[in-house]
């Protein structure tokens, strides 16, 4: 079954009509010659031996010679077994029934017996060309599709190492986050704990689809967003709006974490006072999510800031999402209304993602 996997049905069309012109040719032509029906088939029966050898010429080269020889650039033995094979294959005829007699007997001159012996033997040569022509098409469907298959096969394992690098690289921040907790409010850090393990299970075992439900990526963030919010209390104001969606839209999943857990790990500190705001909206065919975070005093030169969250992320985003998806990330001027800013200083840190689902 494997052989026929990939068969191509152009190419069995074209042998099919191509050996219904070559056994028809002979009672058409009878036909059209005046010749009645019953003279007409035998005509076709008469001529079904020299059908059915250049038959066998055919696909002793489409099954065998083709692949086994051409194919492996082993061209002399290929041009040696066709000429031996139509030799060998002649003698047997001439052996059954001497060909030059019968044709003598009809009264068929020797100039017209050469040129039919010139045109079998081009049409012999044509039926060849068009077995390396029709296997050629099949190889180069076949190798076609081996080679999507093998580009498929990479993108899912790439995807697959992309997301094994964000489960520990995502664990291993959070978890810092709860040590630094437990020091100073046991009872809060034992609630930190309760939704974290409600998250890892998230990315444990709902994350390994390809898709999950965009109302199951924002419960996840808010489960994070308030595990954030006990580590800073005192000093972050956290804005959020998430509710503009369509919960049972697919998207890939733990894409908007790392613009996330950016936001807090550049943005949120237990010194200063400081703001993030988040939001998650969806309209006409598009998924946006933007964050806002303060800039505390140290070093930018304006660019997107991340480590490997932030490159896995980019990285997914031109497999999962090619041609299909926009993001921004850099220090700008603060596009929320002064009253609305809660926490934000004029120049604010923004990182935005739009991923286009139509």
């Amino acid at each position: 079954m494997k052989k026929w996997k990939h068969y191509d049905p152009v190419g069995l069309l074209v042998q099919l009509m191509l050996w219904g012109l070559l056994v028809t040719l002979p009672l058409v032509m009878a036909l059209a010659d005046g010749k009645p029906w019953d003279v007409a088939l035998g005509a076709m029966l008469g001529f079904l031996p020299n059908n059915l050898y250049l038959m066998f010429i055919f696909y002793l080269n489409y099954f065998w010679l083709i692949p086994r020889f051409l194919f492996s650039r082993r061209n002399l033995w290929y041009f040696l077994l066709n000429l031996a094979f139509i030799l060998g294959v002649r003698e047997v005829t001439n052996l059954i029934y001497d060909r030059s007699a019968l044709l003598d007997a009809q009264g068929v001159p020797p100039s017209l017996q050469m040129a039919g012996e010139i045109g079998y033997a081009i049409l012999e040569m044509l039926l060849i060309l068009s077995a390396i022509g029709l296997k050629t098409q099949q190889r180069n469907s076949q190798l076609e599709l081996k080679v999507a298959e093998e580009e498929r096969q990479k993108v899912t394992y790439e995807l697959e190492r992309l997301k094994s690098q964000l489960n520990p690289h995502f664990l291993f921040n959070t978890l810092n986050n709860i040590s630094s907790l437990v020091a100073f409010d046991p009872d809060q850090a034992q609630i930190s704990i309760s939704r974290l393990s409600e998250m890892l299970r998230y990315v444990l075992y709902d994350s390994t689809s390809e898709h999950v439900p965009l109302g199951k990526e924002r419960d996840f963030m808010l489960n994070y967003i308030d595990l954030m919010r006990l580590r800073y209390a005192d000093t972050l104001q956290v804005e959020v709006d998430m509710e503009s969606i369509q919960p049972d839209t697919p998207v890939a999943p733990l894409l908007f974490i790392s613009l996330l857990e950016n936001a807090f790990k550049h943005g949120a500190d237990s010194c200063h006072p400081c703001g993030i705001h988040v939001s998650l909206s969806q309209e006409r065919g598009q998924v946006r999510f933007r964050v806002i975070n303060s800039l505390l005093p140290k070093p930018t030169d304006g660019k997107c800031v991340g480590g490997v969250g932030q490159r896995n992320l980019r990285k997914r985003l031109l497999l999962l999402y090619p041609d299909r998806h926009t993001i921004h990330c850099g220090v700008v001027a603060n596009p929320i209304p002064p009253a609305d800013r809660h926490g934000l200083s004029e120049q604010v840190y923004l990182a935005e993602l739009a991923l286009n689902l139509s």
